[in-house]
């Protein structure tokens, strides 16, 4: 996992779908950019803003011709899409990724309101997806985000 600088950092992988792109370094994944290419390479390293490090990368250029690098970098801007391998659970892979960040020690924005209320939506989401999860197995309709699974009797 990377090792995230600052506390911005920290908060912003927690917070957004980065911390899923971070789940896949040490990963061969596909990367498409919004210039209508594609490359596939080991992701070695995503940083706090969503910059991609490839490494043995083959891109595919607008030509149809394929490139060969060894390492290859990607701004955040550039992508498009980052096509996630079917052999990762991506609720697991979230889950452990935000279960792996270092607690050591609180900074100012984890005691905010502000970020109490994103953790609490990430909870729900997460249990939203299990729910779904769960009903795909059992037929049975998962409630939404949100909402109590309390019934009056």
């Amino acid at each position: 996992m990377t090792s995230l600088s600052t506390a911005r950092d920290r908060y912003n992988a927690a917070n957004s779908l980065l911390c899923l792109l971070q789940a896949l370094e040490g990963r061969v994944a596909v990367v498409e950019l919004r210039n209508e290419m594609a490359v596939k390479g080991l992701i070695s390293q995503v940083d706090g803003f969503m910059n991609v490090s490839l490494q043995n990368a083959t891109v595919q250029g607008n030509d149809d011709q394929h490139y060969h690098f060894e390492e290859f970098f990607v701004k955040a801007r550039n992508i498009r899409y980052v096509q996630i391998p079917e052999d990762i659970d991506i609720t697991e892979a979230i889950k452990n990724q935000l279960e792996g960040k270092p607690k050591a020690h609180k900074t100012d924005m984890s005691s905010t309101t502000k970020a109490k209320l994103a953790r609490k939506r990430q909870k729900e989401t997460l249990k939203f997806i299990q729910q779904q999860q769960q009903a795909e197995k059992n037929e049975i309709e998962p409630q939404p985000p949100g909402t109590s699974q309390e019934t009056d009797e």
